[in-house]
C-alpha cells in the first residue's frame, strides 16, 4: 500500500507548485511526481539527492514537455467576468438590501461604478501577475501586491460618494444575487479544485488540501455577505 503524503512536504510542494504555476495538468503532475516516489524509494535517496532543486527540476521538466497553454483573451475571459460579477454583485446586493430595509431607491454611486469598473479592467493583469513563478517566489512581495489590489480598488467608493446610478432597491437586490450566484457558483460547486493531482498508481489523489482550507474558499463570500445583508438589515 502507498502511503498517503503530507500536504506540506517541503520539497513535493516546491515541485507541485512550479508545475501549478506553470499550468501543467493535474495528471501529468501525479505521474510526475510518482515517479520521483518510484526512483527515491528504489534508490534510498531523498528528492534533493536525487533531482536536486525542485524549482530547477520542474523548470526541466517543463522545457522538456511544454504544457499547452490557452493563450489570448479567452484564457482570462471566464475569471474576468466572475470578477466583474462579483464586484458588481456585492454592491448591488448590499445597497439593494439597504434601499430595501429602509423603504427608499437603491443608490449605486460614481465610485462603486468607478470600483467595478477599475476592477474588471485590471483583472487580467492582476491575474498574470499572481500566477508568475518569479513573482510567486518572493513570498512578501507577491503578498503584498495580492493585499495592495483590494485596498486601492477600496478607495474609489471612499473618495466618489455622489449618487450616479438611481435603482428599484428589489432590482438592485435580485441583480445581486443573481450576479453573485452566476459568479461564485464554480466555487461553490468546487470546480476550483477539478484539475486534480491524480498518482497514476492508486488513481487517488496522493494528498489533498486540508477540508478547512476547502470550506474556506468556498464559502467565506456567502458567509461574509450573510452577515454583512443582516448586520445592514438590522441596522436599518
Amino acid at each position: 500500500m502507498i502511503p498517503a503524503r503530507h500536504l506540506m512536504d517541503p520539497w513535493r510542494d516546491t515541485l507541485l507548485t512550479e508545475l501549478r504555476l506553470a499550468e501543467v495538468p493535474g495528471q501529468r503532475i501525479g505521474e510526475v511526481l510518482a515517479e520521483v516516489d518510484g526512483f527515491c524509494a528504489d534508490s534510498g535517496q531523498t528528492p534533493q539527492e536525487a533531482f536536486g532543486d525542485p524549482v530547477a527540476y520542474a523548470q526541466a521538466l517543463i522545457a522538456a514537455h511544454p504544457p499547452e497553454v490557452e493563450r489570448g483573451v479567452r484564457r482570462y475571459l471566464v475569471p474576468t467576468a466572475q470578477m466583474f460579477g462579483t464586484i458588481a454583485g456585492v454592491f448591488a446586493l448590499l445597497n439593494g438590501v439597504d434601499a430595501v430595509a429602509g423603504g427608499e431607491r437603491g443608490v449605486l454611486t460614481a465610485g462603486e461604478l468607478v470600483c467595478i469598473a477599475l476592477g474588471t479592467a485590471l483583472f487580467p493583469g492582476v491575474l498574470a501577475l499572481v500566477f508568475r513563478p518569479a513573482l510567486f517566489r518572493r513570498r512578501v512581495a507577491w503578498t503584498a501586491f495580492l493585499v495592495a489590489v483590494p485596498l486601492v480598488l477600496a478607495i474609489p467608493p471612499l473618495l466618489w460618494r455622489t449618487p450616479a446610478l438611481h435603482l428599484p432597491g428589489w432590482a438592485l437586490l435580485t441583480g445581486g444575487l443573481f450576479l453573485l450566484a452566476v459568479a461564485w457558483w464554480p466555487t461553490v460547486a468546487g470546480k476550483v479544485f477539478a484539475d486534480r493531482v491524480i498518482d497514476p498508481r492508486t488513481g487517488r489523489e496522493p494528498f489533498t488540501p486540508p477540508r478547512v482550507l476547502i470550506a474556506v474558499v468556498r464559502w467565506w463570500l456567502p458567509v461574509a455577505l450573510l452577515v454583512a445583508v443582516v448586520v445592514t438589515a438590522v441596522i436599518r
